[in-house]
């Protein structure tokens, strides 16, 4: 069972995309349904990881044949402990990156930067499977949104490269 701390801040979370979920809802709401989708889709997602943590119990952490007071098991916390916290900063590292390519390059483009950033540190090997899931999860994926929605995707604050698709956008007021 996790900390109650973690239960505090899934549930805070949860009442943050339900908050969105009822503004989306609303008539006067002008901003597309994209953030419906995407808030549900969160949701969904987190109710499933919360049952399956706090209600059902299971957990990557439970191994078998794992005694609680052997030095093993003190070994393994130690490591494990360091090793999340490197995940942790890793996926902020991540994050940062992410809307950094994005906010510069625009959607399309910095998507499929961050993409093939990504493959590249953490699926070393063959190359063309790297350049076929940069295109299909970069490329293919936003395209759709695209088409499918209806959407005009962020280009960019450099300055105009493609027009519409890398570069000119407006950077909003911070």
């Amino acid at each position: 069972m996790r900390a109650p701390g973690s239960l505090a801040f899934n549930l805070l979370l949860m009442a943050t995309l339900l908050a969105v979920l009822w503004t989306t809802a609303r008539p006067h709401f002008l901003g597309g349904h994209l953030i419906a989708l995407v808030a549900g889709f969160t949701l969904a997602v987190l109710a499933l990881v919360m049952l399956r943590e706090y209600v059902l119990g299971r957990s990557r952490r439970d191994a078998p044949g794992r005694q609680p007071g052997s030095e093993r098991a003190r070994g393994d916390v130690e490591s494990r402990g360091r090793s999340a916290w490197r995940a942790r900063w890793g996926a902020v590292g991540y994050t940062a990156l992410l809307f950094s390519l994005v906010y510069t390059l625009g959607t399309l483009v910095g998507s499929l930067a961050f993409v093939a950033t990504f493959l590249v540190a953490h699926r070393p090997g063959n190359p063309w499977l790297v350049i076929a899931l940069t295109l299909l999860v970069g490329g293919v994926v936003p395209y759709m949104l695209i088409s499918l929605l209806g959407l005009r995707l962020w280009e960019g604050v450099v300055p105009p490269i493609i027009p519409g698709w890398l570069g000119g956008g407006v950077p909003p007021p911070f």
